[in-house]
């Protein structure tokens, strides 16, 4: 699959012609290239279609996991993205939606 096919794949009615076209990029370089690479994304549907392709994905919510645990930032930085990633409606990591559950998912 070349690039425009995939962000023709990714895009809903209404996207810009260029929303998803960094993922795509990404996807088929890897791909294509046949590299051992990580690929960080929140766009759910990049996200399948890279791990259909045996690419391994991390999201923000992964990335702010690790930072808390390798004690790259405090507890109270890790709780103050997550709430800023929830006002701007950018998910929510698999816990419920409490400080509580949220350290515990955070810790591991």
């Amino acid at each position: 699959m070349d690039i425009l096919a995939l962000v023709i794949n990714l895009s809903q009615p209404g996207d810009d012609d260029t929303k998803h076209l960094g993922e795509a990029e990404t996807i088929v370089i890897i791909r294509n290239r046949q590299i051992e690479a990580m690929f960080i994304t929140d766009d759910g549907g990049a996200r399948a279609i890279a791990e259909r392709d045996g690419i391994k994905v991390y999201s923000t919510w992964d990335l702010i996991a690790l930072a808390t645990r390798a004690g790259k930032i405090t507890m109270n930085e890790s709780w103050g993205y997550a709430r800023t990633l929830r006002a701007e409606r950018r998910g929510w990591p698999p816990c419920e939606h409490n400080r509580t559950a949220f350290e515990a998912w955070a810790r591991g």
